[in-house]
């Protein structure tokens, strides 16, 4: 009786474990994985940086400006990596990318490694 009692607490164990394993791999392996279906599946447009800054900022990272761009009526946002503090640069364009069927996924082409991304957003 008392093998049983031991084996369901190791499985259950066992179980929290394999919860909490797979939640860091969809936390930090879903980041990853929209990078790369923006490089290969990634649509450019040209975003408009505003006055609204990154609130997510720790003391780790800086706060950065944030850009708005318009996709089938409605307006989606994400991080210039434009230091917060270079106020002149509100209202100029940058070029971003994002994915067509899932506009919430974007990023600055800035963000990636030179050559990754072929945008020409003049």
């Amino acid at each position: 009786m008392k093998k049983s009692l031991r084996k369901k607490k190791w499985d259950s164990v066992h179980t929290y474990l394999l919860l909490i394993c797979l939640f860091l791999v969809y936390v930090f392996g879903g980041y990853a994985l929209e990078n790369i279906l923006l490089i290969h599946y990634g649509i450019c447009k040209k975003a408009v940086i505003t006055d609204n800054t990154s609130t997510w900022s720790s003391r780790f990272t800086q706060q950065c400006l944030m850009y708005e761009f318009e996709y089938e009526g409605k307006t989606y946002w994400g991080n210039s990596l434009i230091d917060a503090s270079d106020a002149s640069k509100v209202g100029d364009s940058i070029c971003i990318v994002y994915l067509k069927s899932y506009p919430r996924f974007n990023r600055s082409v800035s963000f990636f490694d030179k050559g990754e991304i072929k945008c020409d957003c003049k």
